[in-house]
């Protein structure tokens, strides 16, 4: 049964087995999400390809350590906590020296 279908099935049983109010749901499918384009990810889970990362915390902990591994990583296609990279450019940014 395909997304739509079940999305479909799960309207009319809402409208025919509740009150007055449900029955004027009405549901707009705007397309199916199976075929929308997949996600390009430089580092998998983390930052997709196109995305802007921003790591904020409390001082001393470590921020710019992880922000110039990160980066690091990404502009050598390297590896992270474990993870594959893919090599991509990188704009660090350290805008604290800016306040």
């Amino acid at each position: 049964m395909t997304v739509p279908t079940q999305i479909r099935g799960a309207v009319r049983s809402v409208t025919r087995n509740s009150d007055s109010h449900a029955a004027g749901l009405s549901v707009q499918w705007l397309g199916d999400p199976s075929s929308a384009p997949r996600k390009e990810w430089v580092i998998r889970g983390v930052l997709g390809a196109g995305e802007v990362m921003v790591i904020h915390a409390d001082t001393k902990v470590g921020k710019t350590q992880l922000a110039t591994h990160i980066s690091f990583a990404v502009a050598t296609g390297g590896e992270i906590f474990g993870r594959p990279v893919a090599r991509a450019a990188v704009l660090y940014g350290a805008l604290r020296r800016l306040l």
